[in-house]
């Protein structure tokens, strides 16, 4: 359910929301501190791009049902399935082992594309594989930034994924890499330091 246009700050502020909670356009124009003229065209580009669905309820009086908006990919069946699998895997390794299971599936995918590659090479190259796979990520100095979490549906029941993540950029970057910040925790940026 990608966009094949970059979404803007405030439309990932919307789904991020809208990924903790259904909510109403007033809700939101309150929480966002944006007017609800504009929530409602964000809400409305979204929803005809795929990436929201609503349901109309009653506004307890006169006039227009109220829209409750929520994401469409938290309906998603391979969200569900994802969830079972994380969660028997979380049952079965117990949560370090599920951290270990997923840092290497990771690695194992980012290795062969960094091998050979000088240090600072190997950063921006990680950089550069991390926005093909839509996580909208920039290098600040000795941090990695990730402006979108592509997998935040299950990052926020499965605070594993974020580790291991940070594990796997460690063993391929050969340095210790440490997690700051968790877009999950309310955070507008998943942040990644880049130790020596």
């Amino acid at each position: 359910m990608k966009s094949a246009v970059p979404l803007g700050v405030t439309k990932e502020r919307i789904l991020e929301r809208l990924g903790r909670a259904p909510a109403g356009a007033d809700e939101l124009a309150s929480e966002l501190g944006l007017s609800r003229v504009a929530v409602q065209r964000h809400l409305r580009d979204l929803h005809r791009r795929g990436l929201l669905v609503y349901e109309e309820r009653p506004n307890g009086g006169p006039g227009r049902p109220r829209r409750l908006w929520r994401r469409a990919d938290l309906e998603a069946p391979y969200l569900q399935l994802c969830r079972a699998l994380l969660e028997e895997l979380r049952e079965l390794l117990g949560p370090a082992g599920l951290t270990e299971r997923v840092a290497r599936a990771q690695e194992g995918r980012l290795r062969a594309a960094l091998e050979g590659l000088a240090d600072g090479e190997r950063v921006e190259r990680l950089v550069a594989l991390l926005r093909r796979g839509d996580y909208q990520t920039e290098r600040q100095g000795r941090r990695i930034v990730q402006r979108r979490c592509p997998r935040l549906a299950l990052a926020e029941r499965f605070p594993e994924l974020c580790q291991a993540e940070a594990r796997a950029y460690a063993r391929v970057l050969g340095r210790p890499v440490r997690l700051l910040k968790r877009i999950p925790d309310g955070h507008p940026v998943c942040v990644f330091a880049l130790e020596e």
